[in-house]
């Protein structure tokens, strides 16, 4: 009995050092999956305004078509739109911290997720200067177009990328850009197709 009273503590010990890695590999699971869930829930109300900024988007690029073509834009029909910004605070410690919890399609997404997001803000602060402008030019009203096109390209492969690292079934795999940017279209009732988002270079000669 004296023994067994001796050598309790001493297991103890063993027992709790032997433990450790195991209960500290817990709390840093644990800490992973609450910070994916925070990333999720931050990129679900991006998911719900997306569709809403393509839309938008879309009309702004069709008045610019009708532009080109009569001379002038459409009445009561928006010439710019100027989205609010998208963004994702958790996106940059769930890669530091929640990596192992991803899928290899979710891992690739996360490393796309913010170079595409950069380029929303890009393509909205070149929008914002045209439309400060006091007069568009004519040489100008291509390059507008551009921006919108850039705009409803990528913003549309943002959801889909948004809604492979929800694990949204909605996500597409495996497609190419054409495929997920029609899919979106037909999905949000946009009148569009991806050969529609082709970039056309002018050149702009000084005489």
């Amino acid at each position: 009995m004296i023994e067994i009273k001796m050598i309790l503590p001493f297991a103890t010990f063993l027992l709790g050092v032997y433990l450790v890695p195991y209960i500290e590999k817990r709390k840093s699971k644990t800490k992973s999956k609450e910070i994916y869930s925070n990333l999720k829930l931050e990129l679900n109300d991006e998911i719900s305004e997306l569709p809403k900024r393509l839309k938008n988007m879309a009309l702004c690029l069709g008045n610019i078509n009708h532009w080109e073509q009569a001379g002038e834009p459409k009445v009561g029909q928006p010439l710019y739109y100027i989205p609010r910004k998208t963004s994702c605070y958790f996106l940059k410690s769930s890669l530091e911290n929640s990596f192992q919890l991803l899928t290899k399609e979710q891992r690739y997404a996360a490393k796309s997720l913010e170079t595409q997001i950069d380029a929303l803000i890009e393509y909205s602060i070149e929008i914002k200067e045209y439309k400060e402008l006091k007069e568009l030019k004519e040489e100008e009203i291509p390059l507008l177009k551009n921006c919108y096109k850039r705009y409803l390209f990528t913003g549309s492969s943002t959801l889909n990328t948004m809604r492979i690292l929800t694990n949204d079934p909605q996500g597409l795999v495996d497609k190419t850009d054409q495929d997920v940017i029609n899919a979106i279209f037909i999905e949000n009732g946009i009148n569009l197709t991806a050969q529609d988002l082709s970039i056309v270079h002018k050149q702009i000669y000084n005489t």
